[in-house]
């Protein structure tokens, strides 16, 4: 449905049962409280007098996983992966654990990423990082907010990477706020 604009009234004026639905009735319907449907749902605006429900999503992986690879990677079997809704914006956060380096230097740190799939591809420009440090643990956490997606479903991906030598990482969160 659309929201009609009410049309304003004169003394005398005749209301017919079309005009009182589609101003009152119809209106209410493509208010928030009638367009609710899941507990935690938000509402953004999908155009003009228009809205639509969303709901976020979180994928919460605790398995140690091993990096060595220089490229991102998105290791689907070990994730973590979440799909939404979304209208051409996502806001991305994410975090994760990053320890037991080895053979690597204090300028080659292991990453942690995102990317929309199919949209935009993970990067170091919003990823964390390792300091370099073999010996620390570090959990780290980041976001990003992706604009100019296309409309409709987008599955967002954890991605990692070692600037060289082995980068383990742990107890890894990705939480996705469709707009």
């Amino acid at each position: 449905m659309v929201w009609f604009a009410p049309v304003t009234f004169l003394a005398n004026d005749v209301l017919d049962a079309d005009d009182l639905n589609s101003m009152l009735r119809d209106n209410m319907l493509e208010m928030a409280p009638a367009k609710a449907r899941r507990r935690g749902g938000y509402f953004v605006s999908t155009g003009a007098n228009a809205i639509a429900e969303r709901v976020a999503a979180q994928d919460i992986k605790n398995k140690e996983i091993e990096i060595t690879g220089t490229n991102y990677t998105s290791l689907s079997s070990a994730g973590p992966e979440v799909t939404v809704t979304q209208g051409g914006m996502l806001l991305v956060i994410f975090s994760a654990r990053i320890y037991k380096m080895t053979n690597i230097s204090a300028t080659s740190p292991g990453y942690v990423s995102v990317r929309v799939v199919g949209q935009q591809e993970a990067s170091d420009e919003w990823a964390i990082q390792h300091p370099g440090d073999k010996d620390d643990i570090v959990r780290n956490s980041s976001y990003k907010l992706f604009t100019g997606l296309t409309p409709g479903s987008a599955r967002v991906q954890m991605m990692y990477r070692s600037a060289g030598g082995t980068v383990n990482i742990h107890q890894r969160i990705l939480t996705v706020y469709p707009f």
